[in-house]
């Protein structure tokens, strides 16, 4: 359950997954109400809409300083085909998540 985020071991990541389909800050906030969790972790940021709506500008910099324990990386979900585009930000995604998932052993 997600009030038991502040019991994990330091050795396990937490990736949260926000699915974003209206307004980016609520639905991170609603991503995020129940995760009590005082060490770093990720947040993954799905965008559910058309190619050509995908975000120019990274979340993690229109986010600012959201929270100091979080990061934040995007990624975009085809609606009409129920996968993840074939596109830089998700392969930019991809590499950051392989990455992230290894310091952790």
């Amino acid at each position: 359950m997600l009030e038991d985020t502040d019991k994990l071991k330091n050795d396990i990541p937490l990736i949260v997954v926000c699915l974003h389909s209206t307004r980016l800050i609520p639905d991170i906030e609603q991503a995020l109400e129940q995760v009590k969790y005082t060490r770093e972790f990720l947040v993954l940021i799905v965008h559910t809409c058309t190619e050509s709506n995908l975000p120019v500008i990274p979340s993690s910099i229109k986010l600012g300083e959201y929270k100091s324990n979080v990061e934040f990386i995007d990624m975009g979900f085809d609606v009409d085909y129920w996968g993840i585009y074939e596109c830089e930000l998700n392969d930019s995604a991809i590499r950051y998540l392989e990455e992230y998932i290894k310091k952790f052993g």
